[in-house]
């Protein structure tokens, strides 16, 4: 569901019931680009849905591409993240007795295309020449790597099958060259 072009929401659902919803938004940054960021998180609300949460691991993937060929027009992978989405329970007494949803990041790297970049993206993607270098504030590495690892992450994580969510996931599955189960898989 998009709410403008600046934002958009990720829902994940199991066996029919709501368990998460995501906001994710694009900040404006004071260069005109845009900064990517969760701002807002609704927790489920059925107690007996928390079965349902427990089965899977519930994972956001979001990747950011650069231009590659004459034009700039061919998507690579400039960077690729994933974040866990998990429930933090309270006994009684402690918090109202009620349960937070909670995100954790587990993946956020650079990607070096296996291509030349031509155009970095950076108003939208936030990539400059210097992350793709290894100089940016995160680890740069080959495509291969981050291939085998981002499959790796979505084939089962902590013994659980993951549900995927993200926002036109058709096109990150393109860059990263991979598949993720239809049933499996939310996507916006």
């Amino acid at each position: 569901h998009r709410k403008n072009s600046h934002s958009w929401d990720v829902w994940g659902w199991a066996e029919g019931h709501l368990l998460s919803l995501i906001r994710f938004s694009r900040l404006p940054l004071a260069d005109g680009a845009l900064k990517k960021s969760v701002v807002k998180v609704t927790e489920y609300s059925a107690v007996a849905q928390r079965d349902a949460v427990d089965a899977v691991a519930i994972i956001g993937l979001d990747c950011e591409m650069v231009g590659g060929g004459r034009e700039g027009n061919i998507s690579m992978l400039g960077r690729c993240s994933l974040v866990l989405s998990f429930v933090e329970k309270h006994e009684r007494g402690d918090n109202g007795g009620g349960d937070d949803v909670k995100f954790q990041t587990i993946y956020d790297k650079f990607v070096k295309p296996r291509r030349t970049v031509v155009d970095y993206r950076t108003k939208w993607s936030g990539i400059t020449k210097d992350d793709l270098k290894g100089l940016g504030s995160l680890p740069c590495i080959p495509f291969d790597v981050c291939r085998s690892e981002v499959a790796s992450l979505l084939a089962s994580y902590k013994g659980k099958p993951v549900l995927l969510v993200g926002h036109a996931l058709k096109n990150d599955f393109e860059v990263l060259e991979l598949r993720h189960p239809f049933a499996l898989t939310r996507d916006t």
